[in-house]
C-alpha cells in the first residue's frame, strides 16, 4: 500500500535556518491502535503521552489551516485526553481510558 500525501520533517542545525525533507513514504498508511500493548507503560510516560497528544490537538485546532474536519477530530481528541488521561494514569489497568487515550493519538 502507498501513500500519496505529502509529509515533511523539518531539520534545524543551529547555525541555518529550519529546512526540511519531504517525501509520500514518510506518511504513515496505517496505524496499530492496542490500548492491550500500553497496560504496561508507566504513569509518568503515560502522561507525557497524552500531554503530548493534547498539545497537538490544540495546536490542530487553532492553525489558520484548521477547517471543519481538523476542528472536529481536534476537538474530539481533546475531549477524550481531559475525560480519559487522568483515568488512564491513575489506573493503569484501565482499558477504556487506555483505549480512548490511545484513539486520541492518532
Amino acid at each position: 500500500m502507498l501513500c500519496y500525501k505529502w509529509k515533511r520533517i523539518w531539520i534545524t542545525i543551529s547555525t541555518s535556518p529550519p529546512t526540511f525533507i519531504m517525501h509520500p513514504a514518510l506518511f504513515p498508511c496505517l496505524a496499530v491502535v492496542d490500548a492491550e500493548l500500553m497496560l504496561s507503560v508507566p504513569p509518568l510516560f503515560t502522561a507525557f503521552q497524552g500531554f503530548d497528544t493534547l498539545f497537538h490537538s490544540v495546536e490542530g485546532f487553532i492553525a489558520a489551516s484548521a477547517n471543519l474536519a481538523s476542528d472536529m477530530n481536534a476537538r474530539e481528541a481533546i475531549r477524550n485526553i481531559t475525560e480519559y488521561l487522568p483515568r488512564a494514569v491513575k489506573d493503569g489497568s484501565d482499558l477504556e481510558a487506555r483505549t480512548r487515550v490511545a484513539f486520541a493519538n492518532t
